[in-house]
Protein backbone atom coordinates (compact mmCIF):
# COMPACT_ATOMS: atom_id res chain seq x y z
CA UNK A 1 0.00 0.00 0.00
CA UNK A 2 2.78 2.57 0.69
CA UNK A 3 4.10 2.09 -2.81
CA UNK A 4 0.61 2.94 -4.01
CA UNK A 5 1.03 6.49 -2.33
CA UNK A 6 0.87 6.41 1.16
CA UNK A 7 2.17 8.89 3.81
CA UNK A 8 6.10 8.99 3.11
CA UNK A 9 5.73 9.26 -0.54
CA UNK A 10 3.47 12.50 0.00
CA UNK A 11 5.48 13.85 2.67
CA UNK A 12 8.98 12.82 0.75
CA UNK A 13 8.01 13.02 -2.81
CA UNK A 14 5.03 14.04 -4.32
CA UNK A 15 4.46 17.07 -1.43
CA UNK A 16 1.29 16.81 -0.51
CA UNK A 17 1.95 15.00 3.37
CA UNK A 18 3.16 17.58 5.81
CA UNK A 19 4.61 15.86 8.24
CA UNK A 20 5.06 12.55 8.48
CA UNK A 21 4.27 10.85 12.17
CA UNK A 22 4.84 7.57 13.81
CA UNK A 23 1.38 7.28 14.97
CA UNK A 24 -1.96 8.67 15.28
CA UNK A 25 -1.02 10.26 18.67
CA UNK A 26 1.51 12.17 17.29
CA UNK A 27 -0.12 13.02 14.22
CA UNK A 28 -2.77 15.10 15.95
CA UNK A 29 -0.26 16.44 18.23
CA UNK A 30 1.25 18.48 15.14
CA UNK A 31 -2.56 19.45 14.28
CA UNK A 32 -3.01 20.88 17.39
CA UNK A 33 0.92 22.58 17.36
CA UNK A 34 -0.23 23.84 13.82
CA UNK A 35 -3.19 25.29 15.16
CA UNK A 36 -1.34 27.24 17.84
CA UNK A 37 -0.21 29.32 15.07
CA UNK A 38 -3.63 30.80 13.28
CA UNK A 39 -6.13 32.98 13.73
CA UNK A 40 -9.58 31.79 14.91
CA UNK A 41 -10.32 33.79 11.67
CA UNK A 42 -8.49 35.14 8.45
CA UNK A 43 -9.03 38.70 9.80
CA UNK A 44 -7.80 38.15 13.55
CA UNK A 45 -4.28 38.04 14.52
CA UNK A 46 -2.77 34.70 16.19
CA UNK A 47 -2.40 34.64 19.85
CA UNK A 48 1.06 36.60 21.10
CA UNK A 49 2.83 34.50 23.90
CA UNK A 50 5.47 35.66 26.13
CA UNK A 51 8.78 36.26 24.46
CA UNK A 52 11.32 33.49 24.67
CA UNK A 53 15.07 33.06 24.11
CA UNK A 54 16.58 31.10 21.27
CA UNK A 55 17.33 27.46 21.85
CA UNK A 56 21.11 28.43 20.36
CA UNK A 57 22.96 30.52 21.91
CA UNK A 58 25.59 30.73 19.38
CA UNK A 59 26.08 34.36 17.50
CA UNK A 60 25.44 34.13 13.97
CA UNK A 61 29.14 35.03 13.10
CA UNK A 62 30.28 31.55 14.23
CA UNK A 63 27.15 29.94 12.46
CA UNK A 64 27.43 31.64 8.82
CA UNK A 65 30.45 30.92 7.00
CA UNK A 66 32.30 34.02 5.55
CA UNK A 67 33.45 32.18 2.75
CA UNK A 68 30.46 32.00 -0.21
CA UNK A 69 32.61 28.82 -0.84
CA UNK A 70 31.99 27.10 2.90
CA UNK A 71 29.09 25.51 3.78
CA UNK A 72 26.68 25.72 6.94
CA UNK A 73 23.43 24.50 8.37
CA UNK A 74 20.84 27.19 8.01
CA UNK A 75 18.36 24.94 10.84
CA UNK A 76 21.37 26.24 13.22
CA UNK A 77 20.63 30.11 12.38
CA UNK A 78 17.11 29.68 12.58
CA UNK A 79 17.75 28.13 15.99
CA UNK A 80 19.45 31.25 17.02
CA UNK A 81 16.77 33.08 15.70
CA UNK A 82 13.63 31.93 16.80
CA UNK A 83 12.14 31.27 19.81
CA UNK A 84 12.53 28.56 21.89
CA UNK A 85 10.01 25.49 21.35
CA UNK A 86 8.36 27.48 18.82
CA UNK A 87 9.55 25.99 15.85
CA UNK A 88 7.53 24.34 13.61
CA UNK A 89 9.15 22.66 9.86
CA UNK A 90 6.58 21.98 7.35
CA UNK A 91 7.25 19.75 4.23
CA UNK A 92 10.77 18.55 6.08
CA UNK A 93 11.41 15.38 4.11
CA UNK A 94 9.89 16.82 0.84
CA UNK A 95 12.04 19.88 -1.04
CA UNK A 96 15.07 19.88 1.56
CA UNK A 97 16.55 22.37 -0.16
CA UNK A 98 14.33 25.03 0.88
CA UNK A 99 13.16 25.19 4.98
CA UNK A 100 9.73 26.71 5.30
CA UNK A 101 7.71 26.38 8.72
CA UNK A 102 5.82 28.61 11.11
CA UNK A 103 7.92 30.08 14.36
CA UNK A 104 6.88 32.73 17.04
CA UNK A 105 10.08 35.75 16.90
CA UNK A 106 9.25 37.60 20.29
CA UNK A 107 6.64 35.98 21.02
CA UNK A 108 4.86 36.90 17.50
CA UNK A 109 4.23 34.38 14.72
CA UNK A 110 6.03 34.71 11.70
CA UNK A 111 6.72 32.07 8.56
CA UNK A 112 10.48 31.42 7.67
CA UNK A 113 10.99 30.93 4.11
CA UNK A 114 15.16 29.68 4.41
CA UNK A 115 17.27 28.05 1.65
CA UNK A 116 19.08 24.97 3.12
CA UNK A 117 23.09 25.20 1.32
CA UNK A 118 23.80 21.97 2.84
CA UNK A 119 21.76 20.39 0.14
CA UNK A 120 21.90 21.05 -3.22
CA UNK A 121 23.67 24.30 -2.35
CA UNK A 122 20.08 25.89 -1.81
CA UNK A 123 20.09 26.37 -5.33
CA UNK A 124 16.03 26.63 -6.45
CA UNK A 125 14.94 23.81 -8.19
CA UNK A 126 11.39 22.89 -9.11
CA UNK A 127 10.32 21.20 -6.13
CA UNK A 128 11.56 23.85 -3.96
CA UNK A 129 9.89 26.63 -6.08
CA UNK A 130 6.51 24.82 -5.85
CA UNK A 131 7.02 24.22 -1.86
CA UNK A 132 7.67 28.23 -1.34
CA UNK A 133 4.88 29.36 -3.39
CA UNK A 134 2.65 27.09 -1.34
CA UNK A 135 3.57 28.46 1.83
CA UNK A 136 3.86 31.95 0.90
CA UNK A 137 0.32 31.72 -0.41
CA UNK A 138 -0.49 29.84 3.27
CA UNK A 139 0.61 32.97 5.43
CA UNK A 140 -0.59 35.51 2.71
CA UNK A 141 -4.06 34.18 3.34
CA UNK A 142 -3.58 34.46 7.08
CA UNK A 143 -1.43 38.07 7.15
CA UNK A 144 1.49 35.86 8.92
CA UNK A 145 4.80 38.09 8.34
CA UNK A 146 6.95 36.58 6.61
CA UNK A 147 10.93 36.40 7.14
CA UNK A 148 13.29 34.92 3.98
CA UNK A 149 16.96 34.37 5.13
CA UNK A 150 18.45 33.94 1.72
CA UNK A 151 21.41 32.15 1.11
CA UNK A 152 21.35 31.29 -2.88
CA UNK A 153 22.96 32.12 -6.04
CA UNK A 154 19.34 31.22 -8.59
CA UNK A 155 17.77 28.94 -9.95
CA UNK A 156 19.06 25.27 -11.55
CA UNK A 157 19.69 25.42 -15.02
CA UNK A 158 20.14 22.79 -17.67
CA UNK A 159 18.07 21.21 -20.36
CA UNK A 160 16.04 18.53 -18.30
CA UNK A 161 14.72 21.28 -15.75
CA UNK A 162 13.89 23.44 -18.39
CA UNK A 163 11.51 21.00 -19.76
CA UNK A 164 10.16 20.51 -16.37
CA UNK A 165 9.26 23.82 -16.50
CA UNK A 166 11.62 25.37 -13.94
CA UNK A 167 10.96 28.96 -14.74
CA UNK A 168 7.56 28.87 -14.76
CA UNK A 169 7.70 27.38 -11.22
CA UNK A 170 10.19 29.33 -10.39
CA UNK A 171 8.14 32.55 -11.06
CA UNK A 172 4.99 31.22 -9.54
CA UNK A 173 7.27 31.19 -6.61
CA UNK A 174 8.49 34.86 -7.20
CA UNK A 175 5.00 35.92 -8.01
CA UNK A 176 3.43 34.86 -4.92
CA UNK A 177 6.28 36.49 -2.81
CA UNK A 178 4.95 39.71 -4.95
CA UNK A 179 1.42 38.76 -3.99
CA UNK A 180 2.17 38.76 0.11
CA UNK A 181 0.56 41.59 1.67
CA UNK A 182 2.31 40.59 5.05
CA UNK A 183 5.29 42.49 6.31
CA UNK A 184 8.36 40.72 4.81
CA UNK A 185 11.44 40.95 5.33
CA UNK A 186 14.76 39.09 4.46
CA UNK A 187 18.24 38.87 5.67
CA UNK A 188 21.28 37.80 3.75
CA UNK A 189 22.85 34.52 5.15
CA UNK A 190 25.56 34.02 2.46
CA UNK A 191 25.73 34.32 -1.52
CA UNK A 192 23.12 35.90 -2.85
CA UNK A 193 22.83 38.14 -6.13
CA UNK A 194 21.07 41.39 -7.06
CA UNK A 195 19.11 39.74 -9.89
CA UNK A 196 18.01 36.73 -7.40
CA UNK A 197 16.90 38.89 -5.04
CA UNK A 198 14.66 40.89 -7.23
CA UNK A 199 13.03 37.74 -8.64
CA UNK A 200 12.37 36.36 -5.08
CA UNK A 201 10.73 39.50 -3.51
CA UNK A 202 10.62 42.63 -5.84
CA UNK A 203 11.14 46.31 -5.76
CA UNK A 204 8.92 47.04 -3.36
CA UNK A 205 10.71 45.46 -0.02
CA UNK A 206 12.85 46.32 1.84
CA UNK A 207 16.13 44.44 1.94
CA UNK A 208 18.33 43.83 5.25
CA UNK A 209 22.01 42.85 4.72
Amino acid sequence: MEQLGGARIHCSQSGLGDYLAANEEEALDKVREFFNFMPWHWEEEPLHKAAQSPVSQKPLEDIVAASQNSVFDMQDVIDALVDNNSWLELKALFARDLIVGLVRLGGSVVGVVANQPKVKGGVLFLDSADKGAWFIQLCTAYGTPLVFLQDISGFMVGSAVERQGIIRRGLRCCLHWGKALSLVSLYWCGKPTALVTWLWLGRRFKVTA
